[in-house]
């Protein structure tokens, strides 16, 4: 979590996509390439702006064990 610029609850499974970016010059790479990657071990990750995570108001990832 950083308490950057907040992700809005519309995006929060986007930006996970392929080629999805937010920034002016992103190329929509690298969150899909984490959470492919945590996958392919097990684990996964999401975005949440769930208080009991995000307590300092930025962007926030939880990265957990597949059940």
């Amino acid at each position: 979590m950083n308490s950057g610029e907040r992700i809005d609850d519309s995006q929060l499974d986007d930006i996970f996509t392929l080629f999805y970016t937010r920034k002016r010059d992103g190329r929509g790479i690298g969150l899909y390439l984490a959470k492919k990657n945590l996958n392919a071990i097990g684990y996964d990750i999401y975005a949440t702006n769930e208080k009991e995570y995000n307590k300092l108001a930025g962007a926030c990832f939880v990265i957990s064990k597949l059940k």
